[in-house]
């Protein structure tokens, strides 16, 4: 069989063996007896670097959760990914094993955010502007998993963090919408009082927008190659 696979062994009764290219990852879980046999691989063969497979003991796939394809740029995208879980959500519950679909669908995630931060990282030393810092917030950063996954790429280049500590990692709305709260009954003038008079704006550009520049650099990059530092 080509590729690399990892089989969790029978009695290995707490853990649940994730393997998605060259890098494996363990996922502390009980498991029911179905999901002892379970192997989880990214085959060459029969799968891309975009992508990772879940099967069972007798090499059937379970799970074909491909991962966003690579453009180049720093965008991210996972309607495509997420419409694929969901699509597979149903079947997988009734088999009982919604937590390895769901734990494949976390690990591509991570996945795509890393090779998205690694060019724009690259970019930035191209252009001579190197951050000082790496900064993260919002309510991702109540996944544990994805904030482990983001202080090892931080470590890797030597970056100090700026992580909120999780409880105050909440939905950006939620945020936005008790700062204006705030604003409003302490009677600042930052506040219209008149919802009338208001222009709003649905896509207000922050700063220069960088997502041009970023795709004419072409900066390729083999996610395997990426995923396989952190």
């Amino acid at each position: 069989m080509a590729g690399r696979c990892g089989l969790l062994r029978r009695r290995a009764v707490g853990c649940r063996a994730l393997w998605s290219a060259r890098q494996k990852v363990l996922l502390k879980d009980g498991l029911n007896t179905s999901q002892r046999g379970l192997v989880v691989l990214g085959i060459e063969s029969t799968f891309d670097d975009t992508a990772i497979g879940i099967v069972n003991h007798q090499r059937q796939i379970l799970a074909d959760v491909r991962r966003t394809q690579d453009h180049s740029n720093c965008d991210f995208s996972f309607s495509g990914l997420k419409t694929r879980a969901i699509n597979l959500s149903s079947e997988y519950a009734k088999r009982d094993e919604l937590p390895l679909l769901a734990a494949s669908f976390q690990r591509t995630i991570a996945d795509h955010l890393l090779v998205r931060l690694e060019r724009a990282l690259r970019f930035c030393d191209q252009q001579g502007r190197r951050p000082r810092r790496f900064v993260a917030a919002g309510g991702v950063l109540c996944n544990a998993y994805i904030r482990q996954r983001l202080h090892a790429f931080a470590r890797f280049h030597d970056l100090p963090v700026e992580f909120p500590a999780p409880p105050l990692c909440v939905d950006n709305g939620v945020m936005i919408a008790w700062a204006g709260l705030l604003h409003f009954l302490r009677g600042t003038s930052s506040v219209a009082r008149d919802p009338q008079a208001l222009r709003y704006h649905p896509k207000w550009p922050i700063g220069l927008n960088m997502r041009a520049a970023v795709t004419a650099a072409n900066i390729q990059l083999r996610a395997r190659d990426v995923l396989r530092q952190y």
